[in-house]
């Protein structure tokens, strides 16, 4: 762990004291850097990507992470009721495919390899974006299906201060306040929220049985960021974000238990310091993070408590060099050391992962070419190269044609490799290939519009799954699966401006077929046969209308029918 942190210092500590960014100045406002701030690495040339959430309509606000992705990004959030876990596919791939990044770092949890979207409100991140496809090259683990980016930016030209409240059926209350202030060179923002619910609805287990009312639902949580944004001179600014969240949630029992008592509380502290220098071609930025949480879960009859704490210490640097004939490079590192306590650990756990990526990036008026490689250590053992091409292709105004090709992978969790008993050290990154070609059309019909259709081809070895382990009691983790992902998306948006309203209208169908090509016995899958809770159908369309202060949104979502563990359909 030593050696790797004295890298990275040694690393920022020449950045620092380097003179090759000593170039003229070029005045660029705070906003503007704050807004793109990650610019190099998100536009990935040749894959699809949206902004869904930009902090201005009310009922945005209002919603939790998965509840926004479900309903304006048509991703596929596998959720297990009002305010329980809620996990993400895009393109057939599992929870674990999805890199969330909260201002450039990634946030998901290293043991558990995921994030629960519900506890996640939106309120508290100014911009959410989605970018479909694999990125491994450029973010590394976790970025096979895609990557949803929260980012927090000093954009309000002057100082406000807002709050929400919302209150709803089966105790349901949400309060929020957010306040955007400014000092000289430096702004500000602060937002606090509280949201709670009891869930008590009726529900009917089954037809032909009588209706009962849900317990042990309720559900609990608090959240408080600050972002300091700080303007040293024209060229550098420092950026520091801070995010408490503690949220308190009830098990409900399943539709075979008569009852249940069991809770779980999730505590999450996370830090980061951005430092940002710009000169007239290039740019330097640092990173250091540290996020540390505490999941317990309990079960008061059983007299059972599980507890699992994690600290991650995250060191970036990234340099970016622009060239007048339309060409730039990018070059950067990420250090990231967790040590990870759990009952089912032999031991505290650490794990370290080196990596360094480069990309060659090629920007003309009509054509964009990219080009990214990376390389990885985990624990000192190279992960294979991940290489990524992209290209998009513009041969008039109103079209646009974009490819990429990517390797693309997902390192296994800490519980993957030393949960006791069904830990295994030696599992296999997952990874593989991927393919997308997406021809955009932007017919200006009466304001703006857009019409895409994205065709995808991914394939998979060495997919980990818990399964039980042969001559032994438990279940062990394994490079199992081989799957097979294809599909393809199609998207029409249009806008209208009439007098003093605003009409939207938008539709979104993603049709995916996510086969695994290796039969399995637990779960039971047949080779060739849709992986479980993976519908092959979705369908979203949202009208928005608003009329001077006045907003109004309808959001209808469709999903076909999914098999689930030992199930059929």
């Amino acid at each position: 762990m030593s050696v790797y942190r004295f890298i990275v210092i040694i690393g920022l500590s020449l950045g620092l004291s380097s003179n090759y960014l000593a170039q003229i100045d070029t005045l660029v406002s705070l906003k503007e850097v704050q807004l793109f701030a990650e610019a190099e690495r998100f536009q990935s040339a040749g894959s699809k990507s949206a902004l869904i959430l930009k902090g201005a309509k009310v009922i945005e606000k209002t919603q939790d992470l998965g509840q926004l992705l479900s309903q304006s990004g048509g991703i596929h959030i596998k959720s297990y009721g009002a305010n329980s876990l809620a996990t993400s596919s895009i393109r057939g791939g599992s929870a674990g495919h999805t890199l969330v990044l909260w201002n450039g770092i990634p946030l998901a949890s290293p043991t558990l390899g995921l994030l629960d979207f519900a506890l996640i409100p939106s309120l508290h991140s100014d911009l959410v974006g989605i970018h479909k496809g694999g990125n491994s090259a450029l973010w590394g683990s976790g970025a096979i299906g895609g990557i949803v980016n929260l980012q927090n930016i000093a954009s309000r030209e002057n100082p406000q201060l807002e709050g929400i409240f919302q209150i709803g059926s089966f105790g349901q209350l949400l309060a929020g306040v957010s306040a955007d202030y400014e000092k000289g060179k430096i702004r500000g923002a602060t937002k606090l929220s509280y949201k709670k619910a009891q869930n008590d609805f009726q529900f009917r287990p089954a037809p032909g049985l009588p209706f009962q009312v849900l317990t042990n639902a309720a559900f609990e949580s608090s959240n408080f960021t600050q972002d300091i944004f700080i303007k040293l001179n024209n060229k550098n600014w420092l950026n520091a974000h801070f995010w408490w969240q503690n949220s308190l949630k009830e098990i409900p029992p399943t539709t075979t238990q008569t009852s249940n008592l069991a809770f779980q509380s999730d505590r999450a502290n996370r830090m980061l310091l951005d430092w940002t220098r710009l000169s007239n071609n290039s740019k330097l930025q640092g990173k250091f993070g540290l996020l540390n949480e505490r999941q317990v879960f309990q079960d008061p009859p059983s007299d059972l408590v599980s507890a699992i704490d994690f600290t991650s210490l995250i060191s970036e640097l990234t340099f970016t060099q622009k060239f007048q004939n339309d060409q730039e490079m990018a070059l950067g590192s990420t250090l990231i050391n967790t040590d990870a306590t759990a009952i089912g650990f032999p031991e505290g756990i650490t794990e370290n992962r080196l990596a360094f990526w480069g990309s060659y990036r090629i920007n003309k008026e009509k054509l964009k070419f990219q080009s990214s490689l990376r390389a990885e250590l985990l624990d000192g053992s190279l992960i294979p190269l991940t290489p990524s091409v992209g290209l998009e292709y513009r041969p008039c105004s109103m079209i646009k044609l974009l490819g990429k090709v990517s390797r693309n992978y997902r390192l296994p969790t800490i519980n993957d490799r030393f949960w006791m008993p069904g830990g295994n050290e030696n599992l296999l990154a997952e990874n593989g290939w991927s393919q997308e070609m997406t021809i955009e059309l932007t017919p200006d019909l009466i304001n703006k519009g857009i019409l895409s259709l994205t065709a995808f081809n991914r394939n998979i070895e060495n997919w980990i799954l818990w399964s039980p382990a042969e001559g032994h009691f438990y279940w062990e983790a394994q490079n199992l699966a081989e799957v097979w992902s294809r599909g393809f998306e199609l998207e029409a948006r249009q806008n209208w401006k009439v007098g003093k309203s605003e009409v939207g209208l938008s539709s979104l169908y993603n049709f995916v077929k996510s086969t695994n090509e290796v039969a399995l016995t637990l779960p039971r899958i047949a080779k060739g046969e849709q992986l479980i809770y993976t519908p092959i159908h979705q369908l979203t369309n949202t009208i928005n209308i608003k009329y001077q202060s006045i907003y109004l949104s309808m959001n209808h979502i469709y999903r076909s029918e999914s098999k689930g563990i030992n199930e059929d359909i």
